[in-house]
């Protein structure tokens, strides 16, 4: 009976170590899982804030072209394509943002746009509501806008474009012009 019973002590411990190792697998294992749904989080998160950063870059540009007396406005017209860096501090500054610049108050983002004219829109039906105001013809202008959000740092971005057209007056022969050369 003695020799059982010693038997069964070293059992015991080899039972208790084996459970102590599975018990360490298992919190690393959570351990890991735990950092990888991190990673996602953090990612996700930083894809959200540059789109936003993006589609914010987006809406303070076209209000600026929306603005029938915004220099942007007269640029983009006049075949000049327009580039704008939204900033924290200054509400839109004129040109690609500098390494420095950043959109956010924390400093992670970047937001800026480039805008062009395409040319007078070749959808006819556009100009049946055309006016003749003077000498100036009330025309539909094709315009582009490309928006980038990026949080360098982390080396994301997010790019949206989109196209509209701007009714602007313009003089009926330089519209001509256009139309022969297009």
């Amino acid at each position: 009976m003695r020799g059982s019973r010693f038997a069964q002590q070293g059992v015991a411990l080899v039972i208790t170590l084996l459970l102590l190792v599975v018990l360490a697998l298992m919190g690393v294992s959570a351990m890991r899982m735990s950092m990888f749904n991190a990673r996602i989080s953090t990612g996700a998160q930083l894809s959200a804030m540059t789109f936003h950063a993006a589609e914010s870059s987006l809406a303070s540009t076209f209000d600026e072209v929306l603005d029938s007396n915004s220099p942007m406005l007269l640029s983009l017209l006049g075949g000049t394509p327009v580039r704008r860096c939204q900033q924290a501090a200054t509400p839109s500054s004129q040109g690609a943002c500098a390494q420095t610049a950043r959109f956010d108050s924390r400093g992670l983002l970047q937001a800026q746009s480039r805008s062009v004219q395409l040319g007078v829109s070749p959808d006819l039906s556009l100009l049946e509501g055309a006016q003749l105001n003077g000498q100036q013809l009330l025309v539909p202008h094709r315009m582009e806008m490309a928006a980038v959000g990026t949080a360098p740092d982390f080396q994301v971005a997010s790019y949206h474009v989109q196209e509209f057209n701007v009714k602007a007056m313009t003089d009926p022969g330089t519209l001509i012009a256009r139309t022969k050369n297009n």
